[in-house]
Parts: C-alpha cells; structure tokens; sequence
C-alpha cells in the first residue's frame, strides 16, 4: 500500500514517521506535496519519504489519501484533484 498526504506540516510528518517506524510501511511508499516546495523536500527526503510536486502526483501516486490542510484550505486544496480521489 502507498500513502499520500496533501499537506506535510506537524501532523502529517508524525503519522508518516510513524508507519516508517513502526514497519506498517517502507519509506519509499510515502509521499506528500506541499506549499512550500523546499521545506517539503527538507522534510521528506532525508527520511526516504517522496516530494511531488501536487496534489494530483500524489492521488495518482497513492492508495490512500490523508488531507492534513487546515479545514479552510481543503475546499481549494482538492479542488484540482476531487476526481482522481473520487
């Protein structure tokens, strides 16, 4: 199974270092975007987690979803991408 996360902020990383530790996935079957291009990749790829570049390489990327956006940004967030997650 792969996870995408939209949105890598505090939560996000806690809960991908957690399937990493605990086993539950490798890596190299996590991915995330996020706004801010270069502080995603400081975050993910020192760890083995994959940078895309938005939301629809990561649902075309990813067996599931986590949305980990502030409540008011999900509207604008998924709205590129609410087909691919349908």
């Amino acid at each position: 199974m792969k996870v995408g996360f939209i949105g890598f902020g505090n939560m996000a990383q806690a809960l991908a270092e957690g399937f990493a530790a605990t086993g539950a996935l490798k890596p190299c079957q996590i991915g995330a975007c996020a706004r801010d291009r270069a502080k995603l990749r400081r975050n993910t790829e020192p760890k083995g987690f994959l940078a895309f570049d938005d939301a629809a390489r990561v649902a075309e990327f990813a067996d599931m979803v986590i949305v980990a956006v502030k409540p008011h940004q999900v509207e604008a967030v998924l709205s590129s991408v609410k087909e691919l997650l349908a």
